[in-house]
């Protein structure tokens, strides 16, 4: 890893109020501010952690960042705050605090707080699940000496590539394969958390640059960086009338008001537009990133640029999905299926394979066969379900024998029969302690000690 310069000793303590006035933190901030590649605050509160010289969830303790007076857990820091990023109400915690803290403004910037008015409460698929993260920007980083963060862009789940190089983004470590959290145990975000491999270290860059290419939803990764810009250059808070307002007067001047016109023009259901202009849902931020991909208008010009920008001459006319015609099955085509489903259902194989598989091989519906060859398909139904039912049986027969091995062996050499032993000796497998055959067979035995 590389060296750090010390910082001096940051005046917290883990047992301050979170109310006392005194307790600063260092007025660190955000890198890129007002551009495309703009700092998420998942990014900042792990560079704050560094300039403090905190473990992240020493940093939690410190300075109370929780609501409602949460549990400081592990699970905590790596499942609630990671959604910070977010539009929530860890969010909305998490930016006040900061801001009193640090004394730096417009932290909400870093979050999609902005947004929150106008798209779905729930934030359904707005962020990953875990970190993403370009490996040339960090490899640039690290040659150039310059800080490394993660930009806002890259935590929501429709980001896919670097909007700077145009390579994929890389969501595992290269060495250990393991995914990375948001907010990690170590304040580093080079690093990674299990095994401290460098996460820029770069494979096949001129591949990864081919294949993004060749995304689809490449564009909806440079609309949601330009949103993020847009959002800090114009310092406006959406509403949802800026959203609905807009499709409205869309609506009125180029499909006569009616729906069902507009629905067939962009290639959307029909429901989307009467969820979010008469029932007043709110879209979910990949249905309105498609929205504005449809209208041929970035989402940044959709909400804060007037309506002129979206023309139905302009617009992408994307095709309804239209399901072919399927022909009638001649009679002797209705034969031929007839004797392949005779031979596969007496056929002895070592493996039969399901309805659903054989109907996928044979280009028909599982719902087809069973319509015109019921005796046929009960059959193999009824041959591959006692096939399964041995594998089963056989799978926990051999649990049961690696059990009752394990306690076995742990008995003879004088080892403690908790589950934890057993793991950490490698005795039994993860998984083999969350059947009812371990609790079975345990109880076997400590009856047999008593």
């Amino acid at each position: 890893m590389t060296t750090r310069k010390p910082l001096e000793t940051a005046l917290l303590t883990e047992h301050t109020d979170s109310a006392d006035t005194g307790i600063r933190c260092y007025p660190i901030v955000p890198l890129e501010f007002g551009t495309e590649r703009s700092e998420g605050c998942s990014s900042y509160f792990v560079r704050l952690c560094a300039a403090h010289r905190l473990m992240p969830t020493h940093f939690l303790k410190s300075v109370r960042l929780s609501p409602n007076g949460q549990h400081f857990s592990a699970s905590y820091s790596t499942t609630r705050i990671a959604t910070m990023n977010g539009m929530g109400r860890v969010s909305r915690y998490v930016v006040n605090r900061l801001s009193g803290l640090t004394g730096v403004g417009n932290l909400q910037y870093l979050t999609a707080l902005p947004w929150a008015d106008m798209l779905d409460p729930k934030g359904n698929y707005l962020l990953k699940k875990t970190r993403a993260w370009c490996l040339l920007c960090f490899k640039e980083a690290r040659e150039t000496g310059s800080p490394f963060f993660d930009p806002l862009y890259t935590s929501f789940r429709v980001a896919s590539v670097c909007v700077q190089h145009m390579t994929l983004l890389r969501d595992k470590c290269p060495k250990c394969g393991s995914a990375q959290p948001f907010v990690s145990r170590l304040p580093f975000l080079e690093y990674c958390h299990k095994c401290g491999h460098f996460l820029g270290e770069p494979e096949n860059c001129h591949n990864l640059e081919r294949q993004s290419r060749r995304r689809a939803d490449v564009w909806f990764t440079i609309a949601a960086a330009d949103l993020v810009k847009a959002t800090i250059f114009y310092q406006e808070t959406v509403t949802p009338d800026m959203f609905t307002g807009k499709l409205g007067r869309i609506l009125m001047a180029h499909a006569g008001g009616k729906h069902s016109v507009l629905s067939r023009q962009l290639g959307l259901p029909l429901d989307h537009l009467r969820n979010w202009l008469i029932r007043g849902f709110k879209p979910g931020f990949p249905l309105f990133l498609d929205l504005c991909r449809r209208l041929n208008c970035p989402p940044s010009s959709f909400l804060f640029e007037s309506d002129e920008l979206t023309h139905p001459d302009l617009w992408i006319r994307e095709k309804s999905k239209v399901y072919a015609h399927r022909r009638p099955r001649g009679e002797r085509e209705i034969k031929l299926l007839g004797a392949l489903l005779q031979t596969i259902s007496e056929s002895q194989s070592d493996r039969p394979k399901s309805v659903k598989r054989i109907a996928k091989e044979l280009g028909c519906s599982p719902t087809y066969l069973a319509k015109h060859f019921p005796n046929e398909i009960a059959k193999i139904q009824s041959r591959f379900k006692a096939y399964k039912n041995m594998e089963h049986q056989q799978r926990t027969t051999k649990r049961e024998e690696r059990i009752r091995n394990a306690f076995k062996t742990a008995l003879s050499r004088s080892i403690s029969t908790s589950e934890r032993s057993l793991k950490h000796h490698k005795l039994v497998a993860p998984g083999d302690t969350r059947e009812p055959e371990f609790k079975a067979i345990k109880r076997e035995f400590m009856g047999d000690m008593r």
